[in-house]
């Protein structure tokens, strides 16, 4: 479904008490996110925002691997590759931000396990720079590049925790480099999480807190997208 057509869709499924497998993003205006808090309050765990890079084996891999008290930075870059460059307009700007970043924000707010207490970011012709600050400290950095080489990974996350550093590249390898040991993993294939994204909706129910960090995450990428939008002719 069209990513404006998200809003209606739950609204109308919500409410006659159905669980929801919805796909990013969750909406497309402030209001509506408005809307979705409240409905989410009368009816608990009933959606399941398809953020399907946190189910990722990959990620998991490198999940147990970190340590949540100690400091944490991420930082993502995603190569948007050629197409973005054959139709740069504002429908496009709000796919990119709306419709993508809500997927590396996720990712983000999955490792750093936080909550974001400011953004500011930088945008030129398609680039963004997004800065995430978290309540304990920790800090992360998004990177969207709109380039046109078809030699670079789609996307490229380098986290540190504490002593040790974590590189993965493009969901299908990882190096980890521990204090003590070097681990290296290739899946062969990318891998980012659908199939586990589903299991997940049949047999769980994302937490009260992490539907938290979806409203915000969704209230970051509207607010950042509405700030462009109105500064570009």
């Amino acid at each position: 479904t069209s990513h404006e057509t998200h809003f209606q869709y739950l609204e109308k499924c919500i409410r006659h008490k159905k669980k929801i497998f919805l796909e990013k993003p969750l909406c497309e205006k402030i209001s509506h996110l408005n809307k979705i808090k409240e409905l989410a309050s009368i009816y608990p765990k009933k959606i399941h925002i398809n953020f399907n890079r946190r189910y990722s084996k990959i990620v998991k891999k490198v999940l147990d691997h970190i340590d949540k008290n100690k400091f944490t930075y991420l930082d993502y870059n995603i190569f948007s590759n050629s197409y973005i460059n054959l139709e740069k307009t504002k429908d496009s700007l709000k796919n990119m931000i709306i419709g993508e970043f809500c997927h590396f924000i996720d990712l983000a707010q999955l490792f750093i396990n936080n909550e974001i207490i400011n953004y500011n970011f930088n945008y030129n012709d398609f680039n963004l720079s997004l800065k995430l600050e978290f309540k304990n400290g920790n800090f992360a950095n998004i990177n969207f590049f709109s380039i046109e080489n078809n030699n670079l990974s789609k996307e490229y996350v380098t986290i540190i925790n504490g002593d040790n550093h974590f590189y993965i590249d493009n969901f299908q390898k990882i190096k980890m480099c521990l204090k003590k040991d070097i681990i290296k993993f290739d899946n062969k294939r990318v891998d980012k999480g659908f199939k586990e994204s589903i299991e997940f909706f049949f047999k769980n129910h994302i937490s009260d807190n992490y539907l938290k960090q979806v409203f915000k995450n969704t209230e970051i990428t509207i607010d950042v997208y509405n700030q462009i939008r109105n500064n570009i002719n």
